[in-house]
């Protein structure tokens, strides 16, 4: 089994269903009345989904994202296979063009 990872309308990111429940236990204890991480729970709370969806974040909701990710990350071992994926998918969302808009006219 895995859960999805969507970063954007092309880019979906399967990963192991453990691996997944600790990224959701990560996002719920940042949780903190935060609209963006209640966004990125939605499919799994409401609708029972093993997704968390960051295609509709805005740039500060996906910049919070990738924070949560990175200190996830942080507190792991190096030979958690989990801390390399997390390396990963935070480089993937940090190129994310909601991160790095085009200037006006460009």
């Amino acid at each position: 089994m895995s859960g999805t990872i969507v970063i954007d309308a092309a880019t979906f990111i399967d990963v192991r269903t453990i691996d997944f429940r600790r990224i959701v236990a990560a996002l719920r204890a940042e949780r903190d009345d935060s609209v963006a991480i209640a966004r990125l729970l939605y499919t799994d709370d409401a609708c029972g989904l093993d997704m968390i969806g960051a295609d509709e974040l805005d740039a500060a909701g996906l910049a919070a994202f990738a924070a949560i990710l990175e200190r996830l990350r942080r507190t792991l071992d190096d030979g958690d296979g989990l801390k390399g994926f997390l390396a990963d998918l935070v480089a993937i969302v940090g190129r994310d063009e909601r991160l790095h808009p085009s200037p006006p006219g460009a």
